[in-house]
């Protein structure tokens, strides 16, 4: 179709106009079409595409309207920004009427292209407000018991002042309403602490999985907005909601104490339904003290447990009008959490199906469902057998040699009921086990009670994730990089639950370094801005008041500061994670207002590490966690005092830099001096100047002052020289913190092979991750004591940066400007590659036959990239067929360490090149 219409153009059959152009891809917040907002001057983003190359945004115009039929007319009322010489697409701030609550705003984009011609508008978008004033909410939270949240300086138990429910149990909550006309429009908004399940004439609503989301409940609790006009009709009408308890109300003991949480409450809820008639009129369906409760099958619920689900206490029928709730007891109204109300702006959990590829009996009675993949989520068992049998079920990843289900870590075990489900048959002998309000990480699920051999598809995986959409795509020649690849993104969507980096089988911890690791390669392959944006606001809300950051976010407390010292597990790298964020928010998405809402809590992080050290050094707490030969939590390689000072002194840089961004002068000068000092005091300490080494046999020790810049120029040859013969000498030694920064070092700075060589070898590395058949990444490069675990996919992103070699470029925010620099290493043959950034899809493709080489790129509209062709000379060089001398779409910018580098504006190009003959491995 592109080709005909410049045809056309070409012949005079259609106007020129028609290459002008096209808007689309329109996010508000990051979010397509989001209900329920809570941003009252929301970030508005866009991309454009050409069919011609080197376009250039020049001006745009936003409409914004309160319907759907206004825009159609071109009459944005709540805004027209008009023409705004502008080439900015990324969170352009809504700058219309101030919104109410519930609006509706139904908007439009159309783009200047270089030459000042006019866009076609876009397709129409739209969001809408949710409840944005305390005093909007009419109802009143509600609960089946009230318990008191446990004294925390004590450690007493909570203790019940009502008994209407078992409190591990989950709730059933119901309402009825009478309906005197048809809604033209209804819209309901819930709060459900732990976990919910709302539901209205007797079907659930959305597809929603464990909402809402893990917050500090402390700080903020997030409620979900739902149109639900198809829902009601003229007549009774019931509104049923059940209640988990999630982490707001941890039944059992806890590794994390979360148990004894300072927020825990029994379940409870506030919900709102509001409804418009045609005549205009509106009326709301509220939570309040008429609402009856009850229990029914979920007679027990926990995150880590799992659930008991006794078919013999269903309810039929209980949520659908014409249910006898006589016997039903009155709810209590309830005190509400602490934390503010704000509109969940992340993407929801859903789950997909995973059928059980293998069935086998180990022990008699003892059946093994295997699902072939590792996933997070839990199974759906269809049983059958005596009335009121009970069925057990465990979940894990591993089998044990006799092929029954190894039960794990048994620090878990020891510290309650672990990864469990039970199922008790109702009274004519059958049942359905799915649970509502917990999820496991496991590949194996492991049946026994049942008194008949189940068939194969009896039992169903649902594979249970925040759907994050997927955003880039990687492959290659060598079979163990495409299987590794396709584990890291696994990995990463069965390690987010709503909180980025949690391990699913063991922990279900946000420990903030498994977000850092997670956070580039999460990026490059899926849709990350929402999660992460809303991410940094958990750490921000978690920080200490003397500026510490918990290792783990949210928090219950574990992990706090005590007395002004650092907890036992937080960490300078660990509490980096908050700068980090904000800045790839900024670098890869644009989102200045990241750094704004970051920057006090980053000078607070800074000076408390600054409270903490000695003469410059910082010398807590986990360092370079889980290089080789760690033992009992003690890093093995490098001191772990160089590890956090260069922690601290990152800290140091990141608020120096933000300073200087956001005009703040006087804080640029004090943290940039801080860096200053930091690194000389780090060199003074560490560095012997006669040989360039920090520390003897250190790997992590020697690349992070490389690549940190604090190394003194003079001394980088001799510390990089003694960072690669230390690599041959030991092989991979590196933990946590320097393995990445270590990959990217090596082939930035002429080691591309040897960094090959440790990405595609078996162990120490990934390769072993992924032996016999395993479908997700583990904890450690140098054994296999897990592998389901966020940190093994870190090496996801040095594939599409190094072999791909696509990246944003270091000054420009949000690809504004591209870097593609491919490496064919190793004896690669081929990669494929994509990612859909902020500003449009990127794309290098390569490939080369001995000294042969041809990339193919697409770089999107508005933005330009330097190329890096690999080449020996510039003369053997082409770009679609023709001589770059000749070429009039490119600007030759230098030649160096094997490429000829081009600068590019938008547009599609292939170029051709004769390169230095491939190494033999």
């Amino acid at each position: 179709m592109k080709q005909y219409l410049i045809s056309l153009c070409a012949t005079g059959l259609m106007s020129f106009d028609c290459l002008a152009v096209t808007v689309g891809s329109l996010r508000c917040e990051y979010l397509k079409d989001p209900i329920g907002i809570d941003v009252v001057r929301p970030g508005l983003s866009w991309t454009i595409e050409s069919t011609r190359r080197g376009e250039l945004q020049t001006a745009y115009q936003i409409l914004v309207a309160s319907s759907e039929g206004l825009l159609n007319k071109n009459q944005g009322d709540l805004w027209d920004s008009g023409k705004v010489a502008s080439d900015e697409t990324i969170q352009v701030e809504y700058g219309g009427k101030t919104l109410r609550s519930r609006a509706e705003c139904f908007w439009k984009v159309r783009s200047w292209d270089k030459d000042g011609r006019a866009s076609a508008w876009s397709s129409p978008a739209f969001w809408t407000m949710g409840l944005l004033e305390a005093r909007d909410w009419q109802g009143c939270w509600i609960a089946a018991d009230e318990e008191s949240a446990p004294d925390s300086r004590s450690g007493s138990k909570p203790v019940n002042f009502a008994s209407n429910t078992n409190s591990a149990a989950a709730a059933l909550l119901r309402t009825e309403a009478q309906v005197a006309q048809k809604p033209v429009k209804a819209t309901a908004s819930i709060c459900g602490l732990g976990y919910y399940e709302l539901r209205v004439n007797g079907c659930k609503l959305g597809d929603h999985l464990l909402d809402p989301a893990w917050t500090d409940y402390d700080r903020r609790v997030t409620y979900v907005t739902y149109d639900v006009t198809d829902r009601f009709v003229r007549g009774a009408n019931v509104v049923a909601v059940i209640l988990g308890n999630g982490w707001f109300h941890v039944p059992t003991p806890d590794l994390f104490g979360n148990e004894q949480a300072r927020w825990r409450a029994t379940p409870r809820c506030l919900v709102q339904i509001d409804l418009e008639y045609a005549d205009g009129s509106h009326r709301a369906i509220v939570s309040d003290d008429s609402w009856r409760c009850s229990t029914g099958a979920i007679t027990f619920n926990c995150i880590r447990g799992g659930e008991t689900i006794d078919c013999r206490l269903d309810k039929p029928g209980w949520d659908r009008p014409g249910f006898d709730a006589a016997g039903w007891k009155p709810v209590i109204k309830a005190a509400p959490p602490k934390g503010r109300l704000a509109a969940q702006m992340i993407p929801p959990m859903r789950g997909r199906e995973v059928t059980a590829v293998k069935l086998t009996e180990p022990k008699p009675g003892l059946f093994i469902f295997d699902l072939g993949v590792n996933i997070s989520g839990w199974a759906r068992l269809t049983a059958a057998g005596q009335p009121g049998r009970k069925i057990t079920l465990h979940f894990n990843e591993l089998l044990n040699p006799d092929g029954t289900l190894n039960t794990g870590n048994s620090t878990f075990h020891t510290h309650g009921r672990f990864q469990t489900g039970e199922l008790f048959l109702d009274r004519s002998g059958r049942g359905v086990f799915e649970p509502r309000f917990t999820y496991h990480g496991f590949r194996y699920v492991q049946v026994t009670g049942l008194d008949h051999a189940p068939a194969l598809d009896d039992l169903v995986g649902v594979w249970v994730h925040s759907d994050l959409n997927q955003a880039g795509e990687f492959s290659c020649s060598n079979p163990l990089i495409n299987q590794i690849q396709k584990a890291v993104c696994r990995t990463i969507l069965n390690t987010t639950h709503s909180i980025p980096g949690e391990e699913s089988t063991r922990e279900k911890m946000g420990w903030t370094q498994d977000a850092f690791t997670q956070m580039e390669p999460g990026i490059c392959n899926f849709d990350e801005s929402a999660m992460y944006r809303n991410f940094l606001r958990d750490m921000i809300e978690a920080q200490d008041a003397n500026g510490q950051i918990p290792p783990i976010v949210p928090t219950c407390d574990w992990g706090r500061s005590r007395n002004g010292a650092p907890a036992e597990f937080a960490d300078p790298w660990w509490g980096d994670t908050l700068p980090y964020v904000a800045w790839k928010l900024y670098q890869y998405y644009g989102d200045k207002a990241a750094l704004v809402e970051a920057y006090e809590p980053m000078k607070r992080w800074t000076d408390y590490q600054d409270s903490t050290a000695a003469n410059g050094i910082v010398a807590w707490s986990l360092g370079d966690w889980l290089d080789a030969g760690q033992a009992a939590h003690k890093p093995h390689n490098t001191p772990t005092d160089q590890v956090s000072t260069c922690g601290f002194y990152y800290a140091a840089q990141c608020t120096a830099r933000a300073a200087r961004l956001l005009g703040k002068d006087a804080d640029a000068q004090r943290y940039g001096d801080l860096a200053d000092r930091i690194r000389h005091s780090f060199n003074k300490r560490f560095l012997d100047s006669s040989s360039g080494i920090y520390a003897p046999l250190a790997q992590t020790g020697q690349v992070l002052p490389l690549s940190l810049g604090i190394v003194p120029p003079e001394l980088v040859d001799s510390a990089q020289r003694h960072l690669v013969e230390d690599i041959h000498n030991q092989n991979l030694t590196a933990g946590f913190v320097g393995i990445m920064p270590l990959m990217y070092y090596l082939v930035d700075h002429g080691q591309g092979e040897l960094a090959y060589t440790l990405a595609t070898q078996f162990m120490p590395g990934w390769g072993h991750m992924v032996a016999d058949d395993w479908s997700t990444l583990g904890e450690s490069l140098y054994d296999n004591s897990d592998r389901h675990h966020p940190f093994g996919g870190c090496i996801g992103s040095w594939y599409y940066g190094a072999l791909a070699g696509l990246r944003p470029g270091a000054d420009v925010i949000g690809y504004k400007k591209i870097v593609i620099k491919p490496r064919a290493l190793g004896g690669l043959t081929w990669v494929n590659c994509y990612n859909n950034s902020i500003r449009g899809r990127i794309v290098s493709n390569w490939k080369r036959s001995g000294n042969k080489f041809e990339m193919s790129i697409s770089i999107p509209a508005n933005t330009t990239a330097a190329v890096y062709v690999p080449a020996k000379e510039i003369g053997t060089v082409t770009e679609s067929g023709k001589a770059v001398s000749k070429a009039t779409d490119l600007k030759i910018l230098k030649v160096e360490s094997g490429f000829a580098v081009f600068e590019v504006g938008s547009g599609d190009y292939i170029f051709t090149s004769e390169m230095e003959p491939p190494s033999v491995d």
